[in-house]
């Protein structure tokens, strides 16, 4: 199955990651020596992950689905067209899909803060054409 296009998360988020992962583990570093070994460590994982992030699609749109994988570690979630029934714009930093999968219905709200605001629009202006409801 190949996308016919697809969202990687916003430079800005990219770069924020790497500032809190640089700033935890220079905390983290000085902390050794306090005996909480931890900090350093949480700020090793949020310079990984953002580096895992970087290159990835979030949002896979193919000819019959969304391909939908926010999180490295998290599954990915697989939306028919057929099954999507609505799009709602809660306020501009939350937006819901309601879909139905086996016969029951689902939400999946859209970390909006991971993409650029024009992929995002474009994204919702194509997902309108794909449900007959839009709230």
């Amino acid at each position: 199955m190949t996308a016919n296009s697809s969202i990687k998360p916003s430079e800005s988020y990219i770069n924020k990651q790497i500032t809190i992962g640089v700033i935890f583990t220079l905390i983290g570093g000085l902390a050794l020596f306090v005996g909480v070994p931890h900090l350093f460590g949480l700020g090793i994982l949020f310079l990984i992950i953002p580096v895992i992030q970087k290159n990835r699609d979030m949002i896979k749109i193919c000819e019959n689905n969304l391909e939908l994988k926010f999180a490295p570690i998290g599954p990915t979630k697989f939306i028919r067209y057929a099954d999507l029934v609505q799009v709602e714009r809660i306020s501009e930093k939350k937006i819901v899909l309601h879909y139905n999968q086996q016969d029951k219905p689902k939400k999946l709200r859209l970390p909006v803060h991971l993409f650029k605001a024009e992929d995002l629009t474009g994204f919702l202006a194509f997902l309108d054409t794909k449900t007959s409801t839009v709230a």
